[in-house]
C-alpha cells in the first residue's frame, strides 16, 4: 500500500503532503496527545453535507457543454453508475452487470495549509468559548503509522482541495481524454480486453477525486486532506475502532486510530488567540513532556479574533 497524493496524481500539480494543520478544541487536542489518538469522521458529516456527490454537478456541467464529445459521451455512460451512497465502494461490471464489491467506506481527517488561519479559528474552535489549538502533523509519518491497520483493498489518500470548478472540471476531462487516447490507440481485439479496466480506472478516479473538490465557497479555508479507505465492519482490530460523537442531535461515525507504543507525528501546537499565552503554553507543554512528545515546539497565534 502507498501514499497516493490525488494532487500529483490527477491534478498536475505538486503539492507538498507537509505541513498540515489540524485544527482541534482543547479536549481533542488532550485526546489526541494524551492517548496517541487521532479521528476520521465519516464523509457523509463533512462542513459541506453534500460534498461527496457534489462531483455529479461537475460532471453534468462537463456533458452538458459537450466541449469533447467524445469525453462527454463517455462520463454521460458511466455517469448512471457512479456511487451515491457516501462509500469507498466502486463499480465494475461483470456479466453485462454492476455490482458493489465489498470494499469499505471514506474517512476524513480535514486540515489546512494555514498554520494561523483567522477564517479557521473562527470555524474550528467557535464553541461558544472560542478555544482551541491548531497542530503540525506530517503526513508521510501518518501514513507509515496507519497503513499497516488498513485492509488489503483500502486507502490512504492525501491532497488540497480544488476550489475551481473550471479546475474540477479540467481536471476531469483531461483524465478521461489520456484514459480514451490510450484505448484509441490500441486494437479491436485489444480494447475488448482492456473495456473492463477503463472503466475500472475512471471510476478509480473518481472515487479518488471526489473528496478534494468542493464549492467555491469554501475555499478560504484552504484545505488539506487525508481520507482512508476502510472497512469498519471488522472492528476487532488492535488500534481501529469505530465510534459516534453526537453535534447539536446529529449522531456522526468516525474512526479512531490509537498507538501505545508510540507517539503521533506530531511537530508543533499552536494556542487561538483568545488563550492566555504564558499559562496556555506552559499546559501544553507539561502535556507533551508527560507523554514524551519531546521535539514539539509550542506558541500562540498572532492573530486577533473579533467577537
Amino acid at each position: 500500500m502507498s501514499l497516493i497524493n490525488v494532487n500529483e496524481l490527477y491534478f498536475n500539480k505538486s503539492i507538498k503532503t507537509s505541513p498540515f494543520y489540524h485544527y482541534t478544541s482543547s479536549e481533542a487536542l488532550v485526546n489526541i496527545i494524551s492517548k496517541s489518538s487521532i479521528r476520521f469522521t465519516h464523509c457523509a458529516f463533512l462542513n459541506d453535507t453534500e460534498e461527496y456527490l457534489y462531483i455529479d454537478e461537475v460532471i453534468d456541467d462537463i456533458v452538458n457543454e459537450n466541449i469533447d464529445p467524445e469525453v462527454s459521451g463517455f462520463i454521460k455512460s458511466m455517469k448512471k453508475n457512479l456511487d451515491h451512497n457516501y462509500s469507498g465502494l466502486i463499480l465494475k461490471p461483470a456479466d453485462g452487470k454492476w455490482f458493489h464489491p465489498a470494499v469499505g467506506e471514506y474517512y476524513v481527517l480535514s486540515g489546512t495549509s494555514e498554520p494561523d488561519s483567522l477564517p479557521m479559528w473562527n470555524y474550528y474552535v467557535k464553541t461558544g468559548n472560542y478555544y482551541g489549538y491548531s497542530i503540525k502533523m506530517d503526513v508521510r509519518e501518518l501514513y507509515k503509522m496507519i497503513s499497516p491497520f488498513l485492509p488489503a483493498a483500502g486507502e490512504f489518500i492525501c491532497g488540497k482541495v480544488e476550489y475551481d470548478k473550471e479546475n474540477q472540471k479540467k481536471i476531469v476531462i483531461d483524465f478521461t481524454r489520456q484514459l480514451l487516447d490510450d484505448y484509441n490507440n490500441r486494437d479491436i481485439e485489444e480494447r475488448e480486453r482492456i473495456i473492463e479496466d477503463l472503466q475500472d480506472t475512471f471510476f478509480g478516479f473518481i472515487q479518488r477525486t471526489r473528496l478534494f473538490f468542493k464549492r467555491e465557497g469554501f475555499k478560504h479555508e484552504k484545505e488539506l486532506r487525508v481520507v482512508v479507505l476502510t472497512d469498519t465492519d471488522n472492528n476487532n482490530r488492535e488500534n481501529f475502532k469505530v465510534g459516534y460523537n453526537t453535534t447539536k442531535g446529529l449522531i456522526k461515525p468516525y474512526i479512531e486510530y490509537t498507538f501505545t507504543d508510540k507517539n503521533l507525528p506530531i511537530v508543533h501546537v499552536k494556542l487561538s488567540p483568545t488563550i492566555e499565552e504564558t499559562i496556555g503554553i506552559r499546559g501544553v507543554g507539561i502535556l507533551l513532556k508527560n507523554k514524551h512528545y519531546e521535539k514539539v515546539s509550542v506558541d500562540k497565534s498572532e492573530l486577533k479574533l473579533r467577537f
